[in-house]
């Protein structure tokens, strides 16, 4: 009753898929690769975080004046 309902399938779909699934076992260490995580795992991280504390210091340290707020 529900015959002939088969998807086509695209084959660049198909093949993006497959490259996704076995990405760990065809992932290799570039100096590219190095550079990223660098960059956007360490650094990236490091910097976010101690522009927060600074900013965080500035105001509850009496340096930074908030007006209309108590803080």
């Amino acid at each position: 009753m529900g015959g002939g309902m088969e998807a086509n399938k695209n084959k660049w779909i198909e093949d993006w898929g497959a490259a996704r699934e076995n990405l760990e076992h065809n992932f290799r260490w570039t100096r590219r690769n190095f550079a990223l995580v660098g960059i956007f795992g360490i650094a990236l991280p490091v910097l976010v975080y101690r522009g927060i504390v600074k900013e965080f210091l500035f105001y509850h340290n009496g340096v930074g004046i908030v007006f209309g707020g108590s803080c």
